[in-house]
């Protein structure tokens, strides 16, 4: 079961199947129980919003809002989402040799 505090934040007006809006109460409930996200409160966290869709500067609510993000990592916010370069490079890479490299001191 979900508490209240979570109940209200939990934002999903999605133009897609019935089913969506338990899929995203259920993705929601599971991000609050399991992500830390250090810019809201851990007992009266801010709204969550599902994304649908990223490109660019933009994300796209299940809703069909579209918003700039600006609160994105550097990585988004220098080179944007689904940069076509950058997605057929991973693409490549994963395919041909490795997914990933480690330089942690691991």
């Amino acid at each position: 079961s979900t508490s209240a505090a979570s109940d209200k934040n939990i934002i999903c007006t999605c133009e897609c199947p019935e089913s969506c809006p338990q899929q995203c109460h259920n993705l929601i409930e599971t991000d609050r129980r399991h992500v830390i996200h250090p810019y809201t409160s851990m007992t009266d966290p801010l709204p969550t919003f599902p994304i649908q869709s990223a490109k660019g500067i933009h994300l796209k609510l299940n809703d069909g809002r579209k918003l700039i993000d600006g609160m994105s990592s550097w990585w988004a916010a220098v080179h944007g989402y689904r940069n076509p370069v950058l997605d057929n490079a991973l693409k490549e890479q994963i395919e041909s040799s490795m997914s990933h490299v480690m330089f942690g001191g691991l």
